[in-house]
């Protein structure tokens, strides 16, 4: 995630630390939408990756071309000759400039803690972690069957059996596909990664709603 503010990353204090690093990857297509493949690797040192990466494989560079050979970058990259992917994100951040690609992003997090603020007031909802740092938000539903049971691994435990169920539940009526995952000493939980700039707060109102309805009888 590059900032909430692109264009004014650096100043920003999600990502204010940037300007300290010799190097930052980005990659685009996670929380900006660009099509695989897309990432970026800046560095503080022009020369970086070509003192690091090139090795002028003589049947693909040849050193007697009638051009500057400093534009042919394919020496330099880790892709070699797949300079083109870069072309990708230049067009979308033209199509959608600085303004569009920034809301994408403000989207995202406006989303996520939307959701979140929505979970905390649902008693029938437990959080994986109370605050974000990204816009992604897990948690676990909580049935009727469960809601006397004491707080620990052993509740965890069992909530992450009804996550699946609700899941295929859901899928099976056609009505959502939703995302679960475990992680580290946390159990499988749902798993909501909120990028897509054309979700609603309704949209997410329904989502809960429906793993409720779902998952009420477990």
């Amino acid at each position: 995630m590059i900032s909430i503010k692109l264009q004014n990353c650096v100043r920003n204090t999600r990502c204010g630390c940037m300007s300290m690093a010799d190097s930052f990857a980005w990659n685009p297509h996670k929380l900006l939408k660009a099509p695989i493949q897309s990432s970026v690797l800046l560095f503080r040192n022009k020369d970086m990756l070509r003192k690091s990466q090139s090795t002028e494989v003589k049947y693909l560079f040849q050193n007697d071309k009638p051009y500057d050979m400093e534009y042919d970058l394919g020496r330099n990259l880790l892709q070699c000759g797949r300079s083109c992917d870069a072309f990708k994100l230049w067009l979308m951040w033209k199509a959608a400039g600085d303004r569009g690609m920034a809301e994408r992003v403000e989207k995202a997090w406006e989303n996520a803690e939307y959701l979140l603020a929505e979970l905390k007031k649902r008693s029938n909802f437990k959080l994986v972690m109370d605050k974000i740092e990204g816009p992604n938000v897990c948690f676990w539903y909580v049935p009727p069957s469960l809601r006397n049971m004491p707080g620990g691994d052993e509740l965890n435990n069992k909530l992450a059996e009804v996550v699946p169920k609700i899941k295929v539940r859901l899928q099976k009526s056609g009505k959502l596909m939703v995302g679960y995952a475990p992680a580290g000493d946390k159990p499988t939980f749902f798993r909501m990664v909120l990028v897509n700039d054309n979700v609603c707060f309704k949209d997410i109102d329904y989502l809960l709603d429906e793993i409720e309805r779902e998952g009420h009888e477990f």
